[in-house]
C-alpha cells in the first residue's frame, strides 16, 4: 500500500459519471489523452456531481484510484484562467504543470480559493440590484391621473395599506411589452404560458406619484413611459437609489457564519411549504421554457452564436460541450439537493446532437 501511495500525483479531475454511491468515473484534465479511470471515494461521490471539477491528489492502485482529502473544487469558469496561471508559473520554473503542482499543491489550492472569492465579488458587483424611486408632483387631480392609468392595460390596481394612497403593479403589457426584448433571456416572458413580467410599482397619493422599480434598466424604461403617458400632468421632483449589494454581502456573510454555504435557508423553508409535486411541476415547466429559449439564444461563451448554431460548427462545438457540462452539473446539483425535482435536460442534449454527454452504462438516465 505504501509503495502505491508514494506514486500519488496532483491532477485536475473531472467526474464523467457516478458509477454508484462510492465510486466515480473520472478524467484528468492535465492529461486529456489518458483513458477514464475509476475513483473509489464515498465522500467525493456524495459531494460532487457529473462534470464537477477539482484540484486533487490522486493515488493509483492496480484496479482503482483514490483521491486525497486536501483537494478543492474548481469551478468551470475558473478552469481556464487557473490552468493558464499554472502554465505561466511552471514555465517560469522550467518544469511541467504537474511537477509544479506537486511542489506547490497547497499554494495552488489557495489560488483556486482566492479566484473563487474574486469571481464571487465580481458577480455581486455586476448585479443590477438597486431599488430606484422617482417622485413626481401632480399637476391635475389624483382622480384624473387614476383615470388615465385605468386606460392602460399594464397598470393593475392593488390593495394598499396606506390610507389615501392608490397602488398599482406595473406589468409588461401594452406598450410596456416593448421592454421584453431588451431583458436577459432568462427573465423574458415571451408567451402567454410564461405569465407576465413585472416592471415597477406605482403609488398615487393626493399630490404625488411614486414610481418604484428594481434595477436601472426597468427604472429608466418606466420613467420614460410614465412621462410619455402623463406628460404635462406631472412634474419630476427627485429620484433616489438604494443599492442592495452591501446588504446582500452582509446576508451571505451571516449565512456563511451559520454554516449555510449558499445563504438560501430562508428560501428553502418557504419552498418546503409548497407540496413537492407542485414545486417539481412548476420548476420543471420553468426549466423547459428557459431551455427552449436557450437553444436559439446567442451566448457570449459561444462567440454570440446560439447553441443550435454552435452544434453545427466544428470550432464552436467544444465550447458548446463545455457550456452544457456547466448546465448538466448545475441540474445534477439541484436534483441532489432536492430529489423530488428530478429535473431533466437530456432532451436539450438530444436536440443539439451531443450524445457524448449522455451517461453511460447502468448509471444512465436522469
Amino acid at each position: 500500500m505504501m509503495a502505491f501511495k508514494r506514486k500519488t500525483y496532483p491532477a485536475v479531475i473531472e467526474i464523467q459519471d457516478k458509477i454508484n454511491d462510492f465510486s466515480s468515473r473520472c478524467i484528468d484534465l492535465l492529461d486529456p489523452e489518458k483513458k477514464p479511470f475509476t475513483v473509489f471515494d464515498r465522500s467525493m461521490a456524495a459531494r460532487y456531481d457529473r462534470f464537477s471539477r477539482s484540484v486533487n491528489l490522486v493515488c493509483p492502485f492496480p484496479h482503482y484510484y483514490r483521491v486525497g482529502p486536501t483537494g478543492i473544487e474548481l469551478e468551470h469558469k475558473l478552469t481556464e484562467p487557473f490552468m493558464e496561471e499554472m502554465k505561466t508559473r511552471s514555465t517560469a520554473h522550467g518544469v511541467s504543470v504537474r511537477d509544479y503542482l506537486a511542489k506547490h499543491f497547497v499554494e495552488a489550492c489557495r489560488l483556486v480559493h482566492e479566484m473563487g472569492q474574486k469571481r464571487h465579488e465580481d458577480a455581486i458587483d455586476s448585479l443590477d440590484m438597486s431599488q430606484w424611486k422617482a417622485i413626481y408632483k401632480l399637476n391635475i387631480s389624483r382622480d384624473e391621473i387614476a383615470k388615465v392609468l385605468s386606460m392602460k392595460p399594464e397598470f393593475e390596481p392593488e390593495e394598499s395599506e396606506r390610507k389615501g394612497v392608490a397602488e398599482y403593479s406595473w406589468v409588461r403589457k401594452g406598450e410596456s411589452k416593448k421592454l421584453e426584448k431588451r431583458m436577459p433571456v432568462f427573465f423574458r416572458h415571451d408567451d402567454e404560458s410564461a405569465g407576465v413580467g413585472d416592471l415597477a410599482q406605482l403609488k398615487l397619493s393626493a399630490d404625488s406619484l411614486e414610481v418604484i422599480a428594481f434595477g436601472s434598466q426597468k427604472f429608466r424604461f418606466a420613467r420614460k413611459m410614465i412621462e410619455k403617458y402623463l406628460g404635462a400632468c406631472i412634474t419630476f421632483r427627485m429620484e433616489t437609489e438604494n443599492d442592495l449589494k452591501d446588504d446582500l454581502r452582509k446576508r451571505l456573510a451571516e449565512s456563511k457564519e451559520r454554516g449555510v454555504g449558499n445563504g438560501t435557508e430562508g428560501n428553502a423553508e418557504k419552498e418546503n411549504e409548497i407540496p413537492p409535486e407542485i414545486r417539481a411541476e412548476v420548476l420543471g415547466k420553468f426549466h423547459e421554457q428557459h431551455y427552449r429559449q436557450f437553444i436559439d439564444s446567442p451566448a457570449p461563451m459561444l462567440d454570440d452564436k446560439t447553441p443550435r448554431q454552435a452544434a453545427r460548427d466544428k470550432k464552436l462545438r467544444p465550447k458548446l460541450i463545455d457550456l452544457m457540462k456547466i448546465h448538466l452539473n448545475g441540474i445534477a446539483k439541484r436534483n441532489r439537493e432536492d430529489p423530488c425535482l428530478n429535473l431533466d435536460i437530456y432532451w436539450v442534449i438530444d436536440e443539439l446532437g451531443l450524445g457524448e454527454l449522455k451517461k453511460r452504462g447502468p448509471a444512465g438516465g436522469r
